[in-house]
């Protein structure tokens, strides 16, 4: 969060001495691209949009404090009525219910301990109450732009409003289709077609994991998936997928399909079966997958309020690693509830770059790519030859590594796929689609960390440990040098392999001492003796006894 805050910081500085008149709050000209103020004032940030921008014309983002959401956990029309609501839906539903029975035994109990400040699912992830925030879809009784930026005028008045902002339409991030033709072969898997499987030292990483130790949940928000495609087997669980519409209603699917073909893709770089004989090898061999399909209006475009329902609903099915290949275009201004639902999700964020070929800064809105979010990873796209793809975003700041995203083989709708109505450039075979992209480079970074997730009993390892062994798993090069926090390209060997237990050690017997990694794993090693006079001592812990 550091460097929204700084950005914050330096806009509200801008504005004191522009915006001196503070009636621009209450004042919203159609057609004029006049700015509703952005000002800090404690953790309280005002919106930023325009009659002009494109957004939803009648539903409204709200935030509310964390005070708030923890006095109150339920809202009605007449809670909001002076912006006339049609309708009001709790974004995050599930997690007030939790927090709700929380509070309450904790009122029973008259207990309170440092133990308790949070509350577990009954999957993966955890509530912790010291951050939550109710979000709130408010449906306007009367549609129009220009309503919905005088409701978030008058919203933003209310001291347990933080956030209140506009529904912003959003694209899919699409892949680009290559433009040349690769050597075909009929091996299995077509493995000699996919050049990334030896870069980054797969098949070094598959010897120690292919993930059929433990079945770990990748959701994926996207396009949706082929559930259908013969390459996914039953990896993709369509009992918890979800379509989920501009308003950000979430509905359940008996099929998992895909709109554009984009979402099979990224979905067959992490778990397309192998040694089937057929197709291509993702990089988990036994995944399971959960489709986060994000619906499309009759503009062809989603929303901001899909795309937090969407981390939301990730979080209550119990995924662990989400895969998010697309993002939303840039605003002048924050975007609210991105990051709270990002930060309630809890599991491991990986996000794509964005194909602008441009340096990335805080300030560039690219939601939720250059957003501070600790529990993400964002990845940048790198070439055969091991230089940074010419469309690929990059930053010393915000992309943390890069992957392969260039002349990538994958899935593909079949229905979707012929040689007659595909480009020649992207084709290979019914079903199979070469592709570019940072869409296609996060995908091995979600696949390689759930082979890591599945090395771990009960998936005990946390995600600030994946991290870095992600980050810390790359293969340092002079062409990501500047381009990267790491500086280098993913390396799965790496990732699942490199510890450094001798960082710290303490003794824990007369023949043994406990070593820690940076990353937080510990393990038993047996002391490394050194002999002299009459004593040894280790050299790892310091533990001596005489001889």
């Amino acid at each position: 969060m550091q460097r929204f805050k700084l950005l914050c910081v330096a806009l509200a500085v801008m504005l004191l001495f522009s915006c001196m008149d503070v009636g621009i709050m209450n004042s919203i000209a159609v057609g004029e691209e006049k700015k509703v103020s952005m000002v800090l004032e404690e953790q309280k940030l005002y919106a930023s949009a325009t009659i002009n921008d494109d957004f939803d014309d009648s539903h409204i983002i709200v935030v509310l404090s964390n005070a708030a959401s923890l006095a109150k956990f339920q809202y009605r029309l007449n809670d909001f009525s002076e912006v006339n609501c049609k309708s009001i839906t709790n974004m995050t539903q599930s997690s007030t219910d939790i927090v709700a029975t929380k509070i309450s035994e904790e009122k029973m109990s008259e207990q309170r301990d440092a133990s308790s400040e949070y509350v577990t699912f009954s999957g993966y992830h955890e509530v912790n109450t010291e951050e939550f925030n109710q979000i709130l879809l408010l449906e306007l009784a009367e549609p129009g732009k220009e309503n919905v930026l005088v409701a978030i005028n008058k919203l933003e008045q209310r001291t347990d409003v933080i956030y209140a902002g506009p529904n912003y339409f959003l694209d899919c991030e699409a892949n680009e289709a290559s433009e040349t033709s690769l050597v075909r072969t009929s091996s299995n898997d077509l493995i000699s077609e996919q050049w990334a499987l030896d870069t980054i030292n797969l098949p070094d990483a598959w010897e120690i994991e292919i993930g059929m130790t433990r079945k770990v949940v990748v959701g994926i928000i996207d396009s949706g998936i082929d559930g259908s495609h013969p390459d996914f087997g039953y990896a993709v669980n369509a009992s918890k997928s979800r379509d989920i519409d501009t308003d950000g209603v979430a509905h359940t699917v008996t099929v998992a399909t895909d709109s554009t073909g984009h979402g099979t893709m990224v979905a067959g770089v992490i778990g397309a079966m192998s040694h089937n004989t057929i197709g291509i090898s993702g990089v988990n061999w036994d995944v399971e997958l959960v489709s986060l399909k994000l619906l499309r209006n009759s503009q062809g475009k989603s929303s901001v309020a899909a795309m937090i329902k969407a981390l939301l609903v990730a979080q209550e099915l119990g995924v662990q690693i989400l895969n998010m290949s697309t993002h939303i275009t840039e605003y002048n201004g924050y975007v609210p509830g991105i990051t709270q639902a990002a930060n309630a999700f809890g599991g491991l964020i990986v996000c794509a770059a964005g194909n602008n070929g441009t340096e990335l800064q805080s300030n560039h809105m690219l939601y939720p790519t250059c957003l501070d979010i600790d529990n993400m990873i964002v990845v940048g796209a790198s070439t055969r030859y091991d230089y940074v793809w010419i469309d690929s975003n990059y930053s010393a700041e915000i992309v943390d590594l890069f992957a392969p995203g260039h002349y990538i083989l994958s899935t593909y709708p079949t229905a979707m796929c012929s040689s007659d109505t595909c480009s020649p450039f992207e084709h290979h075979s019914n079903g199979y689609h070469y592709g570019d992209g940072t869409s296609l480079a996060a995908p091995y970074v979600t696949g390689v960390a759930s082979l890591l997730m599945a090395m771990y009993a009960d998936y005990t390892i946390s995600v600030d440990a994946m991290i870095y062994h992600i980050k810390n798993g790359v293969d340092v090069m002079q062409p990501y040098q500047g381009k990267c926090v790491t500086g280098g390209r993913l390396n799965a060997y790496k990732v699942l392999s490199e510890h450094n237990f001798a960082l710290t050690c303490d003794q824990y017997d007369s023949t043994r001492h406990r070593g820690y990694c940076l990353c937080g794993d510990a393990k038993l090693m047996p002391h490394t003796w050194i002999y002299t006079g009459d004593m040894r001592i280790c050299s790892g812990c310091s533990y001596y006894e005489y001889i």
